[in-house]
């Protein structure tokens, strides 16, 4: 994808981070330049996949996710 498109939003938060899918989707906004958050109520493969690559995982509830522009 490019990054080249203009986005409205810049940051999102993803819950259930730890699954295949929500992964899977983590990393395609991560690629196209939003800042990507995850939640998750355990830590798994694919939420240790998504610190790998510098998404910013957890599975307590932070006050900034309240400043995200959009949640999955």
């Amino acid at each position: 994808m490019s990054k080249n498109i203009k986005y409205e939003y810049k940051s999102v938060l993803l819950l259930g981070v730890g699954g295949i899918s929500m992964y899977q989707i983590a990393l395609a906004l991560k690629d196209i330049g939003l800042k990507v958050y995850g939640y998750d109520i355990k830590e798994s493969v694919y939420t240790q996949k998504c610190k790998d690559v510098g998404i910013e995982i957890t599975t307590k509830f932070k006050s900034e996710f309240l400043k995200v522009d959009f949640c999955v």
